[in-house]
């Protein structure tokens, strides 16, 4: 049995995890729009995607807080939270480059 802490780290993982898969269906379909048989399902897919990736998110950002606020060392979970809001907006230092 896990302690709360880890139940809340592994959701989070798991949430993250699910926004990634999302990030990485969508951008195949914004790359090959045509993969799914025609353009207008990969619009509707595209956008049921978003909606879920936005409800992943809104989900996980508490469980980060609280990751970060029950343990010191959970600062590191903060600053990869932040990477990946940052990575979202394109923001290059993200992505590790200078």
């Amino acid at each position: 049995m896990l302690d709360p802490y880890e139940d809340a780290a592994h959701d989070l993982t798991d949430l993250l995890g699910d926004s990634q898969d999302l990030h990485v269906l969508r951008e195949t379909l914004i790359g090959e729009p045509d993969l799914l048989g025609s353009h207008r399902d990969a619009q509707v897919v595209l956008a049921l995607a978003r909606r879920q990736q936005a409800d992943l998110r809104a989900r996980a950002e508490p469980l980060a807080r609280r990751i970060h606020a029950e343990r010191p060392k959970a600062a590191r979970a903060d600053a990869y939270w932040q990477a990946a809001v940052a990575c979202r907006r394109g923001d290059a230092r993200a992505h590790g480059d200078r």
